[in-house]
Order: C-alpha cells, then structure tokens, then sequence
C-alpha cells in the first residue's frame, strides 16, 4: 500500500468519491480562485496546508485541507484565523469576479 493509495482512500470517505460529472470551464475557474483564496488565508495565518484540489468530489467542487490542532478550546486569535480562512474563498470569487458574481461556495 503506497501513500498516494492512503490519502486517495481517506479523501473518499473525508470529502466523498470523485464525481463523474462533467464541469463547465468558467466553473473550474471559479473553483480554482474559490480554493486559492482559502490556501493563501491559511498559508498567510501561519497555518500549515496540506492539500488543495479542484477536482469534484460528493458536493464540493473542491477541497483545501490545512492541520487542524487536536484541542478542545480555541484562543481568540485562533477562532479570527478560522473565519478568514473561512472567508477566503469568498473574497477571492469578489476580488476576481465582483461582488455580483460572488457564489455561496
């Protein structure tokens, strides 16, 4: 069993299987822009990052995954870090696309 066999397997059961539908190019960009939006908010928090991808799996159009800390409580400024990681998709979608053609994401 190799690594890449692993994480394969874990993102199925995480975020579900590869979706076999099709989609269209003006989604994947949006998508692509969505998902680096939240990487460059989690990169720029000090969070490390462990995946991102565009490719659809159950009902997301795409995944970041950072390394989330094993605790209990969050401190103030942990609980701020998550909601711009958060909000990052979305303010990359207005940055690049305006506020009007922003999606729920």
């Amino acid at each position: 069993v190799y690594k890449r066999q692993l994480e394969e397997s874990l993102d199925g059961i995480v975020i579900g299987v590869k979706s076999s539908r099709k989609t269209i190019e003006k989604d994947q960009w949006l998508t692509s822009y969505h998902e680096g939006g939240h990487a460059i908010v989690t990169l720029c928090t000090g969070r490390p990052l462990h995946k991102v991808t565009i490719i659809p799996r159950g009902n997301a159009g795409g995944v970041t995954f950072g390394f989330e800390q094993e605790s209990q409580s969050m401190s103030f400024s942990e609980v701020l870090d998550h909601i711009c990681v958060t909000l990052g998709g979305r303010i990359a979608e207005e940055l690049i696309f305006g506020y009007e053609n922003t999606t729920s994401g």
